[in-house]
């Protein structure tokens, strides 16, 4: 079967020394990469580019701010109870899938799933009992209860 375009970047990203796929030796997971030597500088390059176009002009300062954040910030701002994708999980293979990705575009959720229309992508069950999925990582803050936290959103 012939390669993508996306399979041979990233190929090529491996050989090069652009990125590495992260915890290689334990296995590796999905979606996780290093930066090498030139995908280091690469990035830099790109930051820097960014910084001159936006910091040099209308009074644009540069700030930096924690990569984890409190719960009730994000709770504020709408991500904790918006920032989710509806999901449902196969119970014969246990395979859990992004609804979204898996009915027909246009097709109204509720509908789809009432009227026994959504088949597992893996073994063809039918699936049921959906429910909203938090897409940002969430920690805890300090010993015993702590505090709830999460990671910022943009960072994941």
């Amino acid at each position: 079967m012939p390669l993508d375009i996306y399979d041979k970047i990233m190929m090529l990203s491996k050989r090069r020394g652009f990125i590495y796929p992260s915890f290689e030796i334990y296995g590796g997971c999905a979606g996780f990469y290093d930066y090498g030597p030139l995908g280091s500088r690469l990035k830099q390059n790109i930051e820097n580019l960014w910084r001159s176009f936006y910091l040099l002009k209308d009074n644009c300062v540069e700030i930096s701010t924690p990569t984890i954040t409190l719960h009730e910030v994000l709770k504020a701002s709408g991500h904790v109870n918006e920032f989710t994708d509806l999901t449902v999980d196969c119970n014969k293979c246990k395979t859990s899938y992004k609804v979204e990705g898996i009915i027909e575009e246009g097709e109204n959720v509720e509908d789809a799933i009432k009227n026994d229309n959504v088949k597992c992508p893996n073994c063809g069950t039918i699936l049921k009992d959906t429910y909203p999925v938090n897409l940002m990582f969430s920690t805890t803050i300090g010993i015993g209860e702590g505090r709830a936290a999460f990671l910022r959103p943009e960072t994941a």
